[in-house]
């Protein structure tokens, strides 16, 4: 992966950079930059997990559905039972993909334009907000950049 850094200032002494994408590379002409190649040095999960995973999915698919629990139940009484907190990825999995899907038809989020982006998060945030009393505004470059610099202090 490619990344763009322009540098914004500096923190304790030391020079701070902030991530930029393609479109703002004309923006920066004049000003010092870097350009990192970012590798990953996690490991893949491998085959045999893989299939071990999707197996596991199965298997208590078919004991919840044995046991007579279907999926509101089930959700039901977890929840009863259990403070489970929110992740991006439930964020994500639970809120964002089902408004996507029902909006656009498409289940990846990679394949949205920016006026989709936009509608998605609009209609995601008029329910949290109407029904929640939760309301987020949807991040821009210069508040990413804004929160890393306030990371550094």
């Amino acid at each position: 992966m490619r990344v763009i850094l322009v540098y914004v200032g500096e923190i304790n002494g030391v020079k701070a950079y902030a991530p930029l994408d393609k479109d703002d590379e004309k923006a920066i002409e004049g000003k010092e930059t870097l350009v990192c190649e970012m590798k990953s040095n996690k490991i893949a999960r491998t085959e045999l997990q893989n299939r071990s995973i999707h197996l596991y999915f199965t298997m208590l698919c078919d004991a919840l559905n044995n046991a007579g629990m279907d999926m509101v139940a089930t959700m039901k009484r977890l929840s009863a039972n259990a403070a489970i907190p929110w992740s991006a990825h439930a964020i994500k999995e639970r809120l964002w993909r089902p408004v996507q899907i029902s909006t656009y038809g498409k289940e990846s989020s990679t394949k949205l334009n920016t006026d989709e982006i936009s509608v998605v998060y609009e209609a995601l945030n008029n329910v949290t907000s109407s029904k929640l009393g939760v309301s987020v505004p949807f991040p821009d470059r210069f508040t990413q950049m804004y929160e890393q610099l306030n990371k550094g202090e």
